[in-house]
């Protein structure tokens, strides 16, 4: 198996980021290789930063996670930061943690705040939603 194919393999399945997909595929070939390959495939349109920060970014939406925790993921996985606060700026994240609120209501303001911040939120969000 080729370093090309194994990297379809993997862009077949779920989108990749470049810094992602490079350390995939070096368990299994050489660096150098592994570079080109999926600079190649960046080149051609296969693989895209953008489109993988935006199927991220819609997932952990859908998950009720907040934007700082959703930028703090793609800047870990070296996304670069001007992508980051493009997707970020086109999600409601007023109206997500609104349904996150919503789904936890047995929770005291206080257990709710915690779980809040720890999805990612930050304290201007949560104090206009949770009422102390």
């Amino acid at each position: 198996m080729t370093p090309r194919s194994k990297a379809m393999d993997f862009l077949a399945r779920r989108e990749y980021g470049f810094e992602e997909l490079y350390l995939r595929l070096s368990k299994y070939f050489d660096k150098n290789d592994v570079r080109d390959v999926v600079s190649a495939l960046r080149d051609e349109g296969l693989q895209s930063d953008n489109r993988f920060a935006e199927a991220l970014t819609q997932r952990r939406f859908n998950q009720g996670y907040g934007p700082n925790y959703v930028c703090r993921e793609l800047l870990a996985k070296k996304i670069d930061s001007e992508i980051v606060e493009n997707v970020i700026s086109k999600h409601n994240w007023r109206e997500n943690i609104s349904n996150v609120v919503n789904k936890h209501t047995c929770k005291t303001a206080q257990q709710l705040q915690r779980y809040l911040l720890y999805k990612g939120y930050d304290f201007e969000m949560i104090n206009q939603v949770v009422k102390t």
